[in-house]
């Protein structure tokens, strides 16, 4: 979902909140219309994107650093802190047009699940009760639907812009790199 959704849910007004705020509204919008979810995300427009797992508390571990690419200066550091998985979006992008910029992240962040699920056993694994995650593929996999947004926003319409993945290096070594894990 997107922030503005949480605030429709919520009966609350689109002000500016801290990470911690988002992550509680998020947790309570997922417990409150999907019980049974594991996983939640939630876009954050020019903020970027937060994920949750719905079994963990909001204090859950420290903050950290979970994928960083040293020394790029647009490349999204994925870190950790509220008990929530933070991808920010990519600097120096060109904005054309915002439209089906959330619909893009979300085809690029389940595309790059189940190409690691499928690398992982296919339908063995999606029988069984929890998806073998840890934070680094799910760090991945919001860097390549942050990567797959981002290619879309510097093109007008919803899908000029989507990109293929022989044509972009990063999503290259990004699905790569997800599918060794």
């Amino acid at each position: 979902c997107n922030s503005m959704y949480c605030d429709t849910i919520l009966g609350q007004s689109e002000t500016q909140k801290t990470d911690a705020e988002l992550v509680t509204r998020l947790r309570k919008v997922i417990a409150d219309q999907a019980p049974r979810a594991e996983l939640a995300v939630m876009t954050l427009g020019a903020r970027g994107s937060c994920l949750i797992r719905m079994a963990q508390d909001l204090q859950s571990g420290d903050d950290l650093v979970i994928l960083t690419d040293g020394d790029s200066e647009t490349t999204p550091t994925v870190t950790k802190r509220h008990g929530a998985i933070w991808c920010p979006v990519w600097r120096g992008c060109n904005i054309i047009d915002t439209t089906g910029a959330g619909d893009a992240f979300q085809g690029g962040f389940i595309s790059a699940i189940w190409a690691y699920v499928a690398s992982k056993g296919g339908t063995k694994v999606i029988k069984s009760t929890h998806l073998p995650m840890n934070d680094r593929v799910l760090a991945h996999s919001l860097r390549i639907g942050t990567r797959v947004a981002t290619r879309k926003i510097e093109a007008p319409g919803a899908r000029c812009g989507l990109p293929y993945i022989g044509d972009d290096i990063f999503l290259q070594s990004e699905f790569n790199a997800l599918l060794e894990l």
